[in-house]
């Protein structure tokens, strides 16, 4: 019997210096929760979509104005970098 008790409690230390570990890890900022994370790429996620999707509306007008098709490829290519960078400058 005292083998099998030296047992559990070998488990119940190590489950208690992980947890202890979590702990100090989310104390310093190194650990954060999976929901939290979730919710920060989810709301990152459509605010890029929705910079993405208003693009047309910006350039419809100067794009159907334009004859030349390497003109208006440099217009949308020139609106979409500008959009993916403003998010690398939110980081």
């Amino acid at each position: 019997m005292g083998r099998r008790t030296s047992i559990w409690d070998d488990r119940y230390r190590k489950a208690k210096a992980l947890q202890a570990e979590a702990e100090t890890k989310k104390m310093l900022g190194e650990l954060v929760l999976v929901e939290e994370v979730k919710d920060t790429a989810f709301r990152e996620g459509r605010r890029i979509r929705d910079a993405v999707l208003a693009v047309p509306d910006r350039l419809a007008s100067m794009v159907a104005a334009e004859k030349d098709p390497a003109k208006c490829r440099a217009l949308i290519m020139r609106e979409l970098k500008a959009v993916l960078e403003s998010n690398d400058k939110r980081e």
